[in-house]
């Protein structure tokens, strides 16, 4: 017997090590997703917390009704991340689509070649910038400037 401990001693002591090892590696990994999401580049937005949406085009701005809210703010939590940019878009601001949070932030999104550029400004943090894709809110965008009405789901994506 090794350091005269009985078979059954060994194993629950092995079996304890094997456990310890297990939970050593795997710590940071839940550390490292939890503050993976805090800094999320594309977070999402609580519905609720959406103060005003303005639409803006070609100098004019108008600010969506209720139910067109609740589909673009559902469209944006659907949205991919695809990309950071060092850059903030010229055109935000002037275009697009404003959305103005109780927390005081400002999310800026501006139709980019059927997808969108996102501009989080958020006080006392550095704006973020970064391109997004998301086939519905992206034609929303692109039809903006027409001042088509809102299309559901339901409806077929036109090319």
């Amino acid at each position: 017997m090794f350091l005269k401990l009985s078979f059954t001693e060994l194993n629950w002591i092995s079996h304890l090590i094997a456990l310890a090892g297990v939970l050593l590696l795997c710590w940071p990994t839940f550390w490292y997703s939890k503050l993976a999401r805090k800094f999320a580049t594309h977070r999402k937005i609580d519905p609720a917390s959406v103060r005003a949406v303005r639409v803006f085009d070609s100098g004019t701005a108008w600010e969506l009704t209720p139910a067109e809210i609740r589909q673009l703010v559902e469209w944006f939590n659907e949205a991919a991340f695809i990309q950071k940019r060092e850059y903030e878009i010229p055109r935000a601001g002037q275009e697009g689509v404003a959305i103005e949070l109780s927390s005081g932030e400002e999310i800026l999104i501006v139709s980019r070649d059927g997808d969108f550029d996102v501009v989080r400004r958020r006080p006392g943090n550095p704006d973020v910038t970064y391109w997004a894709r998301h086939p519905e809110l992206g034609h929303f965008l692109a039809e903006r400037s027409a001042k088509l009405p809102l299309r559901t789901y339901s409806e077929p994506i036109r090319g």
